[in-house]
């Protein structure tokens, strides 16, 4: 019996799964994203866009008709024309680099360069990739060293995978210095930083299991009744409720198991009693994501509910089943941890001050 199937059974028919009045809908949890990164992760979408539609952002870039040749369509091949691209360009500038980094045109070239790449990263590696300037970066990283150069004014950061890099290292030195990695060796080196301690859609996928258990018990702790959600990433920020019958079992069951949207990852969660003899009240939630290394999870979140003078208390969570051994659980710790916290709960207290 497989992961899923048997993970179905368990939760068919269960008389702790509580029905929602009302119909299905939707809401959007509200993510802390500092000025600096949300205005850099806007500028690199600018940069991205207007290169894929033929045109310059403000200010141009140097050697746009290079670019335009080189075709970047975040296909495999396009590293090798970027490869060309700056063999070429480091052929022109000879030893001089001010031209390029002493110019907003020069800067705005190695900056498409570097956004591209991450946005690669990105693609490949199903990571939630943030972009942060100097400052940004020294803020969302307290614990790395970042010096004052010129090539740490963009820096990539997958905060659920732990890793983070800066692709104007590679840029620069390509051009300027005595870098021999090819463009190629370059971003697959990023890719493995990225999968370190597993495909980088895993520790996506398990934070937004944060954020699905701390927006459900954020209203667990109003004591209000909860619809079981289903979350995909197709619609990342978007919870949509489901009313718990069996016929809507069923049907999430198969749309885990047959992904027939093709999502990255998906994830099932309800409010009922925990599947562990105690008889515990419980968040529980089920992540799948798919691909040549699927990941299946299924975390409860224990509470106690407010009764008399006894307060609302949030409990140690429990793994209910996985396909990952005790390590590779250990290290997606993190990611759930970031989800949780992400939630700014809209009432009195927050998940952490209710923590048993």
């Amino acid at each position: 019996m497989n992961f899923l199937n048997k993970f179905f059974n368990l939760i068919k028919g269960l008389p702790g799964l509580r029905r929602a009045e009302g119909h299905a809908g939707s809401h959007s949890p509200v993510d802390p994203v500092s000025a600096s990164n949300l205005s850099m992760n806007e500028t690199v979408q600018k940069f991205l866009d207007a290169y894929a539609q033929g045109g310059e952002v403000e200010g141009g870039w140097l050697y746009a008709a290079e670019l335009r040749q080189a075709q970047l369509d975040f296909s495999d091949e396009s590293f090798e024309r970027l490869e060309t691209l700056m063999v070429d360009v480091k052929a022109h500038l000879q030893s001089s680099s001010a031209a390029v980094l002493e110019t907003p045109q020069g800067q705005n070239f190695l900056d498409l360069i570097g956004y591209y790449i991450g946005e690669y990263v990105r693609r490949k590696t199903g990571a939630d990739i943030q972009w942060y300037d100097l400052i940004g970066a020294r803020l969302a990283m307290p614990d790395v060293k970042i010096p004052d150069a010129s090539w740490s004014r963009r820096i990539c950061f997958a905060p659920d995978q732990g890793a983070s890099f800066a692709p104007l290292v590679w840029i620069e030195g390509r051009l300027f210095g005595s870098e021999e990695s090819s463009a190629t060796e370059n971003c697959e080196y990023f890719i493995r930083l990225v999968n370190h301690s597993g495909p980088g859609i895993w520790g996506t996928a398990m934070n937004a299991l944060g954020r699905t258990a701390s927006w459900q018990m954020m209203f667990a702790a109003e004591g209000s009744n909860l619809p079981a959600l289903f979350l995909s990433s197709h619609e990342p920020t978007s919870w949509h409720q489901l009313m718990p019958t069996e016929d809507v079992l069923d049907e999430v069951a198969k749309r885990l198991e047959e992904n027939p949207k093709g999502a990255a990852w998906q994830i099932f969660s309800y409010d009922g009693i925990i599947e562990d003899g105690t008889g515990r009240n419980a968040i529980t939630v089920c992540v799948c994501t798919y691909g040549e290394f699927p990941l299946q999870v299924k975390l409860a979140f224990p509470y106690t509910p407010a009764k008399g003078h006894r307060p609302f208390r949030i409990l140690t969570p429990a793994c209910l089943g996985a396909n990952l051994e005790y390590k590779d659980m250990m290290a997606l710790g993190g990611a759930v941890e970031r989800g949780i916290q992400s939630v700014k709960w809209v009432f009195g207290k927050t998940w952490s001050q209710l923590q048993a």
